[in-house]
């Protein structure tokens, strides 16, 4: 063999064996970590969600568009009618939440649920859902969790809900929920996300 050929054979052989040894990351980690790699990259933004929301309880049922904004620890939802009419709006943070009737009519609580509940009917668990939604837990406390593959929440217990997540959709690179359902004693929520908007955090 000419030393060219021999030298241009072994220069071949040498990057093919170092492209051969380099780590695959994403591959080798396990549904465990990719889950703990989503959860702190959601940690990190701030988002908005366009959807649906059904409420069931017993014989009674109540359904709207949902409007959700979340930005560093404040929140503000807008349910309106499936004829566009503003049902009611939520604004709080860790401080209290605000509800804004459509008779401009403003009652202020430090539980949303409970406020929801009181005034419109609906037991809707605002404070676990802001995590929920994104398919996160609310946080370390829950019973049990099962994820996929690719490290994806696909069931959670906790706080008395069992949460199932059932279709995902990729958004800016990150695979978020499209269809949850939760049920507590004879409660089923199901929430469909229309679209995603994601966001850095300020901090």
């Amino acid at each position: 063999m000419r030393p060219r050929i021999f030298l241009a054979a072994l220069w071949i052989l040498t990057v093919s064996s170092c492209a051969s040894n380099v780590p695959k990351q994403t591959h080798d980690m396990s549904a465990e970590d990719l889950w703990q790699a989503r959860n702190a990259r959601m940690a990190d933004l701030n988002w908005t969600l366009q959807g649906r929301v059904a409420v069931k309880n017993g014989q009674e049922s109540w359904q709207a568009h949902l409007s959700w904004q979340q930005n560093d620890g404040r929140f503000e939802i807008n349910f309106q009618s499936f004829f566009g009419q503003l049902l009611a709006r939520l604004v709080g943070d860790d401080d209290g939440v605000n509800l804004y009737l459509p008779n401009e009519h403003v009652i202020s609580s430090h539980d949303p649920t409970l406020l929801l509940q009181e005034q419109l009917g609906w037991a809707v668990p605002i404070t676990g859902l802001q995590n929920w939604v994104t398919g996160t837990p609310a946080d370390d406390t829950f019973i049990d969790k099962t994820v996929d593959g690719k490290g994806r929440l696909i069931h959670l217990d906790q706080q008395g809900w069992m949460i199932d997540f059932s279709r995902y959709v990729s958004t800016q690179g990150i695979e978020m929920p499209k269809k949850i359902i939760l049920k507590r004693d004879g409660i089923t929520i199901r929430l469909v996300v229309d679209r995603w908007e994601l966001r850095q955090t300020n901090g």
